[in-house]
């Protein structure tokens, strides 16, 4: 018994320094866990054609990075471009749309308004300030290239062990469950199946939200559609933000500029399709393949963004997922145990 308890303090002991050791690359690993978890049916149709499991998990790892990487390099150098553009362009363009709008309204209201000079001077400090952070951190932007690299590297390294490792991974864990082998295999089914549909909901969600975005931005004679397509991506992504912070001000530029129609049409637009796929398709992704409560998706989003960052998305909701199915575990255990 005392050994038993000896064992227990080194077990825990040994498992705090672990995750300390691991606590930089966490993100990385739980990124790489879930991207394997995604794409593992892929990798078993590779594996049974190719009959190799590193060449497999190998070919994959190809192909994500021709999918995903090579396009958002694409899509970094050409948003950070058309930003560029537009802190280097920004102050004329704006003083002349704020002018109109404040001539507009003289000749409605018949009074004397005078906020575009007061406007102007805000608009030259504020994208002067912009310049200054630019130049004062361009030379953090090597750390930063340096650190998605090795970060990325690392994700790609850790997947391809997790492909040809997996399952024999996935079987280690389960032997030092101390439960019995159906309520291991339920919770261990339980996480496959959130990770699936919380990735599926929330990036078909955003990358849905983005073509419609940049379609809608396209048609209606927005600049920089490129841009704006992928900050409506990412801000769907934001719980309680969501694509609005994007398309309400792309409608107001629209009507500064004289195109009221166009404003009013891409408002409407943008709430009938591109708000409305995050009340439909979202929950029904997650809902389906998960059957989680829209309740335990944003208590679990809010508190894993805050604690771990973006792979908070993923890792919150799992956590709330996993304590109540263990919740139900533990009740369907004691009632066996009664009976």
């Amino acid at each position: 018994m005392k050994d038993d308890k000896v064992l227990l303090i080194l077990l825990g002991a040994m498992a705090v320094i672990s995750v300390l050791l691991l606590m930089p690359f966490l993100s990385y690993a739980l990124f790489a866990i879930t991207l394997a978890v995604i794409s593992y049916p892929l990798y078993t149709r590779f594996k049974s054609s190719l009959k190799f499991a590193p060449l497999s998990a190998i070919v994959l790892i190809i192909l994500l990075i021709l999918i995903i990487i090579i396009p958002s390099i694409y899509i970094t150098i050409t948003v950070f471009n058309q930003a560029r553009d537009i802190i280097t362009n920004i102050g004329a363009s704006q003083f002349k749309d704020v002018q109109q709008l404040e001539a507009t309204l003289n000749g409605v209201l018949g009074v004397q308004l005078n906020f575009a000079t007061p406007f102007r001077i805000w608009i030259l400090d504020f994208s002067s300030t912009i310049r200054s952070y630019i130049l004062a951190n361009i030379f953090d932007l090597t750390k930063y290239i340096i650190n998605f690299l090795a970060g990325a590297s690392l994700t790609l390294f850790i997947m391809f062990y997790l492909f040809v490792d997996g399952k024999e991974i996935v079987e280690s864990l389960k032997s030092h469950f101390p439960i019995e082998d159906e309520y291991k295999n339920r919770l261990f089914s339980r996480a496959y199946r959130t990770i699936q549909g919380l990735f599926l909901g929330f990036f078909l969600t955003a990358l849905l939200q983005g073509m419609l975005g940049g379609l809608g931005y396209f048609l209606f004679g927005v600049p920089n559609v490129i841009l704006l397509s992928v900050l409506t991506a990412a801000f769907s992504l934001v719980p309680f933000i969501g694509p609005p912070i994007v398309y309400v001000p792309a409608s107001i530029y629209l009507m500064l500029n004289g195109n009221t129609l166009a404003g009013v049409g891409l408002f409407l637009y943008s709430i009938l399709l591109i708000s409305n796929i995050d009340n439909i398709v979202r929950p029904w992704v997650v809902r389906f393949r998960s059957k989680i409560h829209p309740l335990s998706v944003i208590l679990g989003v809010i508190g894993g963004i805050s604690i771990l960052g973006f792979i908070g998305l993923f890792v919150g909701p799992l956590i709330i997922t996993l304590f109540l199915e263990t919740l139900d575990v533990y009740q369907m255990a004691k009632n066996k145990k009664q009976n």
